[in-house]
């Protein structure tokens, strides 16, 4: 969700989940290169939401915007880059408008690599800079200026923090420094998905803090996926002063463990801590008990005074939920989809709809009278340069005597992280008191570089007084499940989509060819019915005598009065595992890549193969190109297990 000048909210979804509810004026034709997603699209993934209004608009979105990331240039307009498939190395631009005429403006392929789970920030110079992705250890500035933007550029810290997860996605953008890791080891950025904001900036600021709060232990996302185990989540925060040259962390215990929480900051200096489980990780279905109950963090706090618990909340908001501050100070909460597909019903935690708005202490009703409200300029929207000074008038009910200025640059929140979030005080001189006032001058700094908002409507100090509220629910009817969609995908899944999508019955062959006796040996899978994208999870113990030999995988479209029919075939190597089993590797850390394969023309493989330790364990994972077959994945795990009497090992 991205928070737009013109007090609307721009919301989007993958286009390769299936139709929505919510019908476009006419229909699309999608990118062909998204094998996912339908050829011909007659539904919306995108609206534009009017604050105000109480009012959405179906908005076209083309290119696959499915995990990717943006901010807001200088002129207001949302800048979004990267995405799955089609959208991968796509750019699209929103330019908001008053008469809802205006839609997403896409440009396919003008990035220098795939962006998916990447990050941007927006710079002084108009520009952003995107940063990582999965598999993708660079960074890249969009629009691109000159010839030296066209490529990506090596970022070695990325290559640093990779683990087999890739606990390293969505990175935090927030200094190009190095600084001690956060005590305890574990990892904070997605998929263990803790949350991190820059706090309040001072009007004159030499000092600046980060705070990361909560995420999943190490080896969490191994053990949902894999195992179905749900570890709790991390129940700590970390704070750093960055502009110290000797930083270090300052670790404080939150009210319970949260994972994929979001961190909005507050235009009263404080943050709220909102969304997200007690258990697991991100990902499909990957998370148990949510955490209903939100809470504010007041930073000028004493230390161990900080947090504050609010009233809860009645929807569980999990994987893809968020977050946005609105121009009024209250809080816009939606989402929530934690399957492959749009699933709403027989699922533990259905595909969320609604929108929640959060309402912190100061736009109580007893608060209403200390609340002052801004005098709308007399022409709309104000430009500020750096270092300028402004008048600003607002008028109160009961006289005050004094009032905070706070600048906010709104955030484009996904998955837990809210790019471009920043808060500032200003300098204020009072020139008339009482229940008129003038703040002159104002002057914004240049710490904030990103378009700025202030709203007739945005309180300018907080009156904290009784409980804050999640209330005044809206809701979105604009998603629709597949017949029988399933709403996991984990081990043994296939991710063939057939060219006209129908409920099919799919077993997986799996047999090793033995290169010494000729013979091989068959195992087979249980039949998943009338499903397009089949998850299995199931152990299958293969015996075999040469190492060396590939293994062969088969899909079968079973027929119950014909033949069964071929739905695509992979072949993969154990050998490799093999040799790091052999090895007899001591200590090694939970988690930690032993070695890596990668795809190339020789093999079958999707996407780099990471064997790794867990648990004094060896295993692999491995994601399959079919063969013989239009497009289609299936994804596996491999462990060796030494069996007792065995002649080799």
């Amino acid at each position: 969700m991205q928070l737009l000048p013109n007090d609307r909210v721009v919301i989007f979804d993958r286009t390769d989940s299936g139709p929505s509810n919510l019908s476009l004026p006419g229909c699309r034709f999608l990118d062909g290169s998204n094998r996912k997603a339908l050829r011909r699209d007659c539904t919306a993934h995108s609206v534009e939401y009017d604050v105000a209004a109480d009012f959405f608009r179906p908005l076209t979105v083309l290119t696959n915007t499915w995990c990717s990331s943006g901010s807001l240039a200088p002129d207001g307009a949302l800048l979004q880059t990267g995405g799955y498939n089609s959208g991968e190395r796509a750019a699209r631009s929103f330019h908001p408008c008053d008469d809802y005429t205006c839609d997403w403006e896409e440009h396919p392929k003008v990035l220098a690599v795939r962006r998916w789970y990447a990050s941007n920030q927006g710079l002084p110079d108009g520009r952003s800079i995107i940063v990582g992705g999965r598999r993708q250890f660079n960074y890249e500035f969009f629009p691109k200026q000159s010839k030296s933007d066209s490529a990506a550029v090596y970022f070695r810290f990325l290559v640093e923090t990779k683990d087999a997860v890739e606990d390293n996605l969505y990175p935090f953008n927030r200094v190009v420094r190095k600084y001690p890791p956060i005590p305890g080891g574990e990892p904070r950025n997605y998929p263990s998905s803790g949350s991190s904001v820059f706090l309040p900036l001072a009007p004159t600021p030499t000092e600046a803090e980060v705070l990361v709060c909560g995420g999943a232990p190490l080896g969490a996302y191994l053990y949902a996926k894999m195992r179905r185990k749900f570890r709790r989540a991390l129940d700590t925060c970390g704070r750093i002063k960055i502009t110290d040259e000797a930083a270090e962390w300052t670790m404080e215990a939150m009210p319970g463990p949260r994972v994929m929480g979001d961190m909005v900051l507050l235009p009263s200096g404080d943050v709220l801590l909102v969304n997200g489980a007690a258990a697991g990780t991100s990902g499909w279905e990957l998370a148990r008990s949510p955490v209903l109950t939100p809470a504010v963090y007041r930073p000028a706090s004493p230390a161990g005074e900080r947090f504050e618990e609010q009233r809860a909340a009645s929807t569980a908001r999990l994987y893809h939920s968020s977050a946005v501050l609105l121009r009024d100070g209250s809080v816009l909460v939606g989402g929530s989809n934690p399957h492959v597909n749009y699933s709403f019903y027989g699922v533990e935690f259905p595909t969320e709809l609604s929108l929640d708005v959060f309402s912190p202490g100061y736009l109580s009703a007893g608060n209403a009278e200390f609340r002052p409200r801004i005098t709308p300029p007399a022409s709309s929207p104000v430009r500020l340069s750096y270092g300028e000074r402004f008048t600003l008038e607002y008028e109160v009910a009961t006289p005050i005597e004094e009032v905070k200025v706070t600048m906010m640059a709104p955030a484009f929140t996904t998955h837990s992280f809210s790019m471009n979030q920043r808060a500032l005080f200003l300098e204020t001189a009072d020139k008339d008191g009482g229940n008129c006032g003038r703040q002159s001058p104002c002057r914004p700094h240049n710490a904030i570089s990103n378009t700025l908002i202030a709203s007739p409507a945005l309180p300018l100090e907080d009156y904290t007084a009784g409980g804050s509220d999640l209330s005044h629910r809206r809701s979105f009817q604009c998603g629709r499940s597949w017949p029988n969609a399933r709403p996991t995908r984990s081990a043994g899944e296939s991710r063939r989509q057939p060219r006209h999508p129908r409920p099919t019955e799919q077993r997986p062959l799996c047999h090793p060819q033995d290169g010494e006796t000729g013979f091989s040996v068959k195992l087979k899978t249980r039949v998943i019915k009338h499903n397009i994208n089949p998850v299995w999870n199931e152990d299958l113990t293969l015996s075999v005598g040469d190492p060396s030999a590939p293994v062969r995988l088969e899909v079968y479209d079973k027929d119950t009065f014909s033949r069964d029919d071929p739905m695509g075939d992979a072949e993969f190597d154990i050998a490799p595992l093999v040799e790091v089993v052999r090895m007899n590797l001591q200590n090694v850390p939970n988690g930690h890549v032993i070695k890596t394969l990668v795809p190339c023309r020789n093999n079958c493989l999707a996407e780099e193969s990471p064997i790794y330790s867990s648990d004094g364990k060896v295993y692999q994972d491995i994601v399959l190109r079919l063969r013989n077959v239009e497009c289609g994945e299936i994804e596996l795990q491999l462990e060796w297990v030494n069996i007792e009497g065995s002649k080799r090992t």
